[in-house]
């Protein structure tokens, strides 16, 4: 039963998480084309969505520790063998994610919320592009551990 729950709770917190990372990766590289909403609107939207990636990200990081450490007794990994090392890239992938995430949080947003405190749109415009960069990157980890996971049998 608890296995059960936190492979929902995976499959829920990944989905949120993943879901938005792409959806504001569009969103961020198409929005300069489209010129529908301005680089301000999107970086705030961006912005208020973050304690939701936040609250689901510790969710999915939850959920996968402790479900790896129930099913295999330990929080251990193998190379030895095809599926083994199937599982290990996902758990790399996953590593690489999380920590990404970070440094998108910490870092590379800093510039977004500096600009969108002062009266400039170029600013704002000009501190999004990193940004589209690091979120197009969380895209495809993201995607790369979903296609890994899934080979897993996840």
């Amino acid at each position: 039963m608890l296995a059960t729950f936190l492979h929902g709770l995976t499959l829920l917190s990944s989905a949120t998480y993943g879901g938005t990372v792409v959806c504001f990766a569009l969103l961020v590289a198409l929005y300069p084309r489209g010129r529908a909403r301005s680089a301000e609107q999107v970086a705030r939207v961006f912005q208020a969505a973050g304690p939701v990636m936040g609250l689901s990200m510790g969710a999915w990081v939850f959920a996968l520790l402790v479900g790896r450490y129930l099913a295999r007794g330990g929080l251990h990994w193998s190379w030895d063998g095809g599926a083994a090392r199937l599982d290990l890239a996902a758990w790399v992938v996953f590593a690489a994610l999380w920590a990404s995430s970070f440094v998108l949080e910490i870092w590379t947003l800093e510039p977004v919320r500096v600009a969108l405190a002062g009266d400039e749109p170029a600013e704002v415009e000009r501190a999004l592009r990193p940004v589209r960069v690091h979120l197009g990157a969380n895209a495809v980890l993201f995607a790369v551990w979903c296609l890994l996971w899934a080979g897993t049998g996840g």
